[in-house]
């Protein structure tokens, strides 16, 4: 049923994919997705104790307006791997449009 109506709307939108091509996509989607949830929650655990948003914190750390601490390499880390997935998240979703346009 759900199959049926998801190619109903692709095919509204001219694309010809079916919900195997799609699904080791989606699957790798949701585990980047789940994987950005968590950097997001350890991220915001450092804006809480410091009081300062996590895009502040990187812009300051790489002008080196930061003394060398432990939890800032460690924040720096999250931020890091959280900007470098979702650039790979963006990548993937693009990729994956392009294989599927007529």
């Amino acid at each position: 049923m759900v199959e049926k109506a998801v190619d109903m709307l692709l095919t509204e939108q001219g694309l010809t994919v079916t919900l195997r091509e799609i699904e080791p996509v989606a699957r790798q989607l949701l585990s980047y997705y789940d994987d950005l949830k968590r950097l997001s929650t350890e991220m915001g655990k450092f804006e809480e104790r410091y009081s300062l948003s996590s895009g502040d914190f990187c812009a300051k750390w790489e002008d080196g307006q930061l003394e060398d601490d432990t939890d800032f390499f460690e924040w720096f880390a999250y931020c890091d791997t959280y900007r470098r997935l979702v650039e790979k998240t963006h990548s993937q979703c693009l990729a994956s449009q392009k294989e599927n346009q007529p």
